[in-house]
């Protein structure tokens, strides 16, 4: 009987031991596994998504919260985490500490960063940290529109993203001499969202010609952001079944294309001369101006842009030519100067040529009317200067 009560304290001892030490080894298992996590990419611009990928958070902490630098958490004036672009709450880990989530990228200078993920943030003795590497790069603003062509009057719609709502809103002008004119906006300025977009609706200007629409932020002499789009704007078909052919002359072939099709036109290109079939309208028929029915074919003419033929063999260097030639320059350049070199008169009856050692077949001369003087060179240490003596007979 006491046998039978000590096995039992033995195997209720045991399993004690065996439930404590899976307990420590969990908890160090807990302990040893830092919390970490990865944004993919590693550098992108203000307004761009990335994702947000961690391990070993406590699930029982509840959601990470993602900040641009540790004074956004630990500042005066605590900021809001990063959030997706619609707002959503911070990722809660999963049971093995995991969680992911999609983040915007906040409109800051670019330059290098650490962004901080925490859980219990500002409480560092109960909660969880980690920091990470990020780089923001230089956010480039975009516009885009709806057409390229469109008629006076018609709805055209302007798309920009990269701006950054910290600039204010955004205003579209016709052209971006109009900024300082009052009400020359083509539309209410749209502020952009946190991801830098923005949407805005407007009606194509009355007057038909080629526009270069003008986007900017604190528009003035200095803006914060600015961009341009084109936009043509062709006259509105008249009531009848008639429209005015445009003047295609000097237009690329694929923009009078695009001009003829928004007035119902077709185009027919005759091609001259060899190449590629792109080139530039040289003429047009019917002539600019011409009203004609919908549907007319416009007939133009281009020349064909010549192919750029490739070189088989290359020519030998000239480098040995050009020195050969200029060799010979040079010899015939001293040979001429030696010839025009001026001659030194003595006492008016004698003169001598240059000195012997440059050129030797150099003699003394006499003059008939002086036969009892005459001269002699003398050897000078300088080649270039001339000693000469008397020498009577």
């Amino acid at each position: 009987m006491a046998n039978r009560g000590r096995s039992r304290r033995l195997r209720v001892g045991a399993a004690a031991l065996l439930a404590a030490a899976t307990l420590v080894s969990v908890t160090a298992a807990a302990v040893a596994q830092r919390p970490e996590f990865t944004i993919d990419p590693q550098a992108a611009p203000g307004g761009s998504e990335v994702v947000v990928s961690g391990s070993g958070w406590d699930p029982s902490l509840g959601p990470v919260s993602i900040y641009s630098s540790i004074e956004d958490v630990t500042g005066p004036s605590p900021s809001p985490p990063l959030v997706a672009p619609s707002p959503s709450p911070s990722p809660i880990p999963d049971s093995s500490g995991s969680f992911s989530t999609t983040i915007v990228v906040p409109f800051l200078a670019p330059a290098p960063y650490t962004f901080v993920a925490c859980q219990v943030c500002g409480d560092f003795e109960k909660g969880r940290l980690a920091r990470e590497p990020f780089t923001v790069e230089q956010s480039v603003p975009t516009l885009t529109l709806s057409a390229m062509i469109g008629k006076a009057g018609s709805r055209i719609t302007a798309v920009g993203t990269g701006w950054d709502p910290a600039n204010g809103p955004v205003s579209v002008f016709p052209d971006a001499s109009d900024i300082s004119t009052p009400g020359a906006a083509l539309a209410d300025p749209q502020t952009p969202g946190p991801a830098g977009t923005f949407i805005a609706h407007f009606l194509a200007p009355s007057a038909p010609q080629d526009y270069l629409l003008y986007a900017c932020q604190r528009c003035g002499a200095e803006p914060a952001a600015e961009k341009t789009a084109s936009l043509t704007v062709v006259a509105s078909h008249p009531p009848a079944s008639q429209v005015v052919v445009p003047d295609l002359v000097g237009l690329d072939t694929r923009r009078a294309q695009q001009l003829v099709h928004a007035l119902n036109l077709t185009l027919a290109v005759t091609w001259r001369g060899a190449g590629a079939e792109v080139g530039v309208v040289a003429s047009q028929n019917p002539r600019p101006g011409t009203r004609v029915p919908r549907g007319t074919r416009v007939r133009v003419t281009a020349k064909r842009t010549p192919a750029v033929a490739r070189v088989g063999q290359r020519w030998p260097p000239a480098a040995p030519a050009a020195a050969v030639l200029i060799a010979l320059a040079a010899v015939a350049a001293a040979v001429a100067a030696a010839r025009l070199r001026p001659r030194r008169w003595v006492r008016r009856h004698v003169r001598t040529d240059p000195h012997p050692d440059l050129v030797p077949e150099i003699t003394e001369h006499r003059i008939g009317d002086t036969p009892d003087l005459a001269v002699r060179i003398v050897p000078h240490a300088d080649r270039g200067v001339q000693t000469l003596e008397e020498v009577r007979s």
